[in-house]
């Protein structure tokens, strides 16, 4: 009887003491996460993979614009403006960056080396996210792009405007973008980054697909051409 009542008395007191545990470690009320999904986290890391693509696209990085995406993904760009639509594969893409990379290069290269000092800014103003799991979000990024040159003298113009809805999963540790969907919103030409009247200039505005009838390759951004 009296081993009977020890056995007890001990398996109380080991039960007593997992329930302190599992209450201690568990995820109830409090400023913690208690291992839960930790979507601040998430939002800045993604939020640092699109200031990169940002980089990228302003200096015309190729491996830094096409490493935002996932390269195995299925047409992962699409561009929308007005009731024009085009879908990329990734290796359209890659040529497309690669085909206009001498040139947009060399523009950005100063006067006194032969270039135009040309500048094309991007500038975010706002991440809206959703469906926000530990392996994939959703990142609607609003936008618009400032171009200026020096030689000609172009005062900064702000040329496109829009968002990019990017679909975003985690893969081996890094965020990438299995699809990129590009809306381009009408821009008053000859509006100035100031949002005043400028000086009227000379540049193409053509569709953004790359087709036939349009200038523009790659991801679209930009208008100038200075060829």
């Amino acid at each position: 009887m009296r081993t009977f009542l020890k056995q007890l008395i001990l398996f109380l007191v080991l039960s007593g003491m997992l329930l302190i545990m599992v209450g201690c470690g568990g995820g109830g009320g409090g400023g913690g996460n208690g291992g839960g999904l930790d979507e601040a986290a998430i939002k800045l890391d993604i939020e640092k993979r699109i200031k990169s693509f940002k980089a990228a696209v302003e200096a015309y990085d190729v491996k830094g614009m096409l490493g935002f995406l996932e390269e195995s993904a299925a047409d992962p760009l699409t561009i929308v403006e007005g009731e024009n639509k085009y879908s990329k594969s990734y290796e359209t893409l890659e040529t497309e960056l690669k085909g206009d990379e001498h040139n947009q290069l060399y523009w950005r290269k100063p006067p006194s080396e032969g270039g135009n000092g040309y500048t094309l800014l991007m500038e975010v103003l706002e991440i809206a996210y959703g469906s926000i799991t530990a392996s994939g979000a959703f990142a609607t990024v609003f936008f618009i792009i400032i171009e200026a040159a020096e030689d000609p003298e172009i005062p900064g113009q702000v040329t496109d405007q829009g968002d990019m809805v990017c679909e975003m999963v985690k893969a081996g540790g890094t965020w990438y973008c299995r699809k990129m969907t590009i809306h381009f919103e009408p821009v008053e030409a000859g509006a100035s980054s100031a949002g005043s009247s400028a000086p009227s200039i000379l540049y193409q505005v053509a569709s953004k697909g790359g087709s036939s009838t349009g200038r523009t390759g790659g991801f679209g951004f930009g208008r100038f051409d200075f060829e």
